[in-house]
């Protein structure tokens, strides 16, 4: 190790750019002075990636002096160990194999650190894929075998290799990243950025994997089935085939072209929660699809990541602007398919409809009144016991009704054996004042009330096949 020369015995001294990696600016130290990269060198880089390994700690040190490795290391970690150390391990392709852009490297001539890190796959500058390879013979790029001058060691330069355009996704990433707070660009790469959308500056490189990891975990949640705790070292593979690094999907996710808004995303999220769901209402409680997504939304509860925040307000956002409005009820929402107007539509046929049915329904005795309902704040606790998800199906019955335009004949034992409060029979909003009297029912009641309306719907379906049925 001490037959290495170190720092202050080269002759020449190339000067650290903003933005170099670590590896990068060792190999042009070696290069300018005419050395070979010494394998102990790089495979000192290698560990010094995956953890502070005494050995190559002491080669880096003696190479570059403590106070140099010191501050070039902590620079490197703070991008991404301080996010998750254990994941970091396995995630981050080391410099080993270094990616390299190869207008940057024809016009710069220096490796940059944006490129090391994990997932990144595109320039940020030139929009370009970054190259792993090379383009006339086809071997790997490593750090012992690049040649003076960006050459591979048939001698083919890597700037002369084709420049091929990368996924949008994989773009976004690269200047989201680039845009990180405490991102390691050149000037003319943080310029090129600024001209990408964002609601937020703010946020730091691990921000950006967090949120990925959790989009991950998301898409899993969504296309799995089942939730998923963090392992401890992670990735691993649960299931043979299965995906488990984020990828475009995530990043769109957790990216912010300018054309996707983060409230859209999370409208497209609640989309996907109600796909099996065709009625007018949809009860959250019922769909495991939301209950899923409802825990890990509250993972970012509390949480500093800025782009946590915005994530959590905007699903929030989402689900509160469906919501049906329903006092007793707030899990209820209208379906995301339906458009502000079509809600609006469908609440007009409900009216109109539920005054014609209910006035035909006997009304409630006020004496009475205590025994069928149970929103009395002078009532024991014990009558407290109603089905929210019953009285969703029976309004979801009542639009069905209406938007078909039922006569009420065919809820007859409805309106000859059920009985209404007064206030019922001409209510200012039909929805929210008959939602709130079904979810305050008596369990008992309820259970009665849709004993009658699947008899008459049954009787109906049975004198014309194929109408009235209940989905």
């Amino acid at each position: 190790m001490n037959a290495h020369p170190t720092l202050a015995d080269f002759p020449v001294r190339p000067q650290l750019r903003l933005g170099e990696s670590l590896a990068g600016w060792c190999w042009r130290i070696y290069m300018a002075n005419g050395h070979d990269f010494p394998q102990d060198v790089r495979s000192a880089l290698k560990g010094s990636k995956a953890a502070q390994e005494l050995n190559a700690d002491q080669v880096l040190r003696h190479v570059l002096g403590a106070n140099v490795l010191e501050t070039l290391r902590t620079r490197e970690y703070r991008l991404t160990e301080r996010w998750d150390q254990k994941c970091v391990v396995k995630w981050h392709t080391w410099s080993l194999a270094p990616r390299l852009c190869p207008v940057c490297v024809g016009s710069s001539g220096y490796h940059c650190l944006l490129w090391d890190l994990p997932l990144v796959t595109a320039c940020p500058l030139h929009a370009c894929l970054l190259a792993e390879d090379c383009h006339a013979c086809g071997l790997r790029y490593t750090w012992r075998t690049l040649r003076s001058g960006w050459r591979c060691a048939c001698d083919a330069k890597v700037s002369e290799r084709p420049v091929v355009r990368t996924p949008h996704w994989a773009i976004d990433l690269a200047r989201m990243l680039a845009k990180a707070a405490d991102a390691q660009v050149s000037d003319a790469v943080r310029d090129a950025c600024t001209r990408v959308s964002s609601s937020v500056t703010a946020y730091q490189t691990r921000d950006v994997y967090a949120m990925l990891w959790w989009s991950l975990k998301l898409r899993r949640a969504l296309t799995e089935g089942r939730s998923y705790l963090r392992p401890a070292s992670w990735p691993i593979v649960q299931r043979q085939g299965a995906r488990m690094v984020p990828g475009a999907w995530e990043v769109s996710l957790t990216a912010e072209p300018p054309h996707r808004t983060w409230l859209t995303k999370a409208n497209w999220l609640l989309q996907r929660c109600f796909r099996s769901q065709s009625s007018v209402l949809v009860d959250l409680q019922d769909l495991e699809c939301y209950r899923r997504i409802r825990t890990l939304v509250a993972e970012l509860e509390g949480q500093v990541n800025p782009l946590a925040v915005l994530v959590r307000e905007a699903v929030q956002q989402a689900f509160a602007a469906h919501s049906a409005g329903i006092v007793h009820q707030k899990q209820v929402c209208f379906h995301p398919r339906l458009s502000q107007t079509q809600r609006q539509s469908h609440g007009e046929e409900l009216a109109r409809w539920w005054r014609s049915f209910a006035i035909n329904v006997s009304a409630l005795d006020p004496a009475d009144g205590f025994s069928c309902r149970s929103n009395s704040a002078n009532q024991p606790g014990y009558w407290m016991d109603g089905n929210p998800a019953a009285a969703t199906a029976l309004l979801n019955i009542f639009f069905k009704a209406a938007h078909k335009k039922w006569h009420p004949s065919v809820l007859g034992s409805v309106m000859r054996r059920w009985h209404l409060p007064v206030e019922l029979r001409d209510p200012k909003d039909v929805l929210l004042e008959v939602g709130q009297h079904l979810s305050c029912l008596h369990k008992s009641e309820m259970e009665f009330v849709h004993a009658l309306v699947h008899h008459d719907l049954a009787k109906q379906a049975a004198q014309r096949p194929g109408a009235g049925r209940c989905e």
